[in-house]
């Protein structure tokens, strides 16, 4: 057990056994140095591109259909079409997203104390930053922009991901060519399995493009109160970023890294500010202030 002592006050008890004067127990406490910010940004007009091609694909498809074979295929063109439906409502939503900022500064200020979100004072600290990592993106490419890194695992992951859907969607086009050779030949059976084929990859295409969808609106809403999530940044990756630049451990550091993000025309940009910490422990008490 640790004491504090005071000639003018004489010897202190134990911590919990002081009757008139509380004394703060800090724990270990570690002095804050400076911030450091990983960006990366989406294009989004890759994924839109995809999202058209995927509907005329679509269309293409039910064009060949003739209707009396559609009963065949009644289960596998409602399937697509629900998860048409969803995917183009958050195509819509995305491409249609205006952000706003907070008018009125003080409310924002104590939602903040008292939650922690992100309030209208650090948007407009982010936008600053944001406008200038953009004015030196020549310089973020090659090497650090000041304390701001160009973190391009984040952007090699999505345009992976991209490369995984235009991969799928080669293989349709080779199943629609067999649709077509389907019907010049007038065999209805094989028009069938060609067209189930066919509308199973459609429906993989979906999905996948609505998996990718997803994890940009749940960035996007953690974005909006600060919070770090897996769908903003790999917890590898950014356990990498922490263990380079302080030996606190990662568990300490996490919960105090904030975010945030922006959606421009043809693209999401996102920026991560991590705190550095000095690994000294400074005191474990700190005395009242007593007048």
């Amino acid at each position: 057990m640790h004491y504090r002592c005071s000639e003018a006050r004489g010897r202190l008890e134990k911590l919990n056994q002081n009757p008139g004067l509380n004394i703060l127990e800090l724990g270990k406490t570690h002095l804050y140095i400076n911030s450091q910010y990983s960006f990366y940004y989406y294009n989004l007009t890759s994924i839109i591109n995809e999202y058209y091609k995927l509907i005329n694909n679509k269309n293409e498809i039910f064009n060949y259909m003739d209707k009396n074979l559609t009963i065949e295929l009644k289960t596998y063109i409602n399937i697509l079409k629900f998860n048409c439906e969803q995917l183009s409502n958050k195509i819509k939503i995305l491409t249609s997203h205006r952000s706003k900022r907070g008018i009125i500064n003080g409310l924002g200020t104590i939602v903040k104390t008292l939650t922690g979100n992100l309030d209208a004072e650090d948007g407009r600290r982010y936008d600053e930053m944001f406008e200038k990592i953009n004015r030196n993106m020549n310089i973020l490419q090659n090497q650090n922009y000041e304390t701001v890194s160009l973190n391009k695992k984040m952007i090699s992951k999505f345009n992976i991901q991209l490369e995984n859907i235009k991969h799928n969607e080669r293989i349709l086009k080779d199943q629609i060519i067999e649709i077509k050779k389907a019907i010049v030949s007038n065999n209805n059976w094989r028009m069938i399995t060609e067209s189930k084929d066919a509308l199973t990859q459609l429906i993989l295409l979906t999905l996948n493009l609505k998996e990718m969808m997803s994890e940009i609106e749940t960035s996007i809403s953690f974005c909006g109160l600060g919070k770090i999530h897996s769908t903003i940044i790999n917890m590898e990756i950014l356990r990498g970023i922490i263990e380079q630049s302080t030996d606190l451990d990662f568990l300490e550091i996490v919960n105090l890294v904030k975010t945030h993000c922006r959606l421009q025309k043809n693209s999401i940009e996102y920026l991560i500010e991590i705190p550095v910490y000095n690994s000294k422990v400074v005191s474990d008490y700190a005395d009242p202030d007593i007048s």
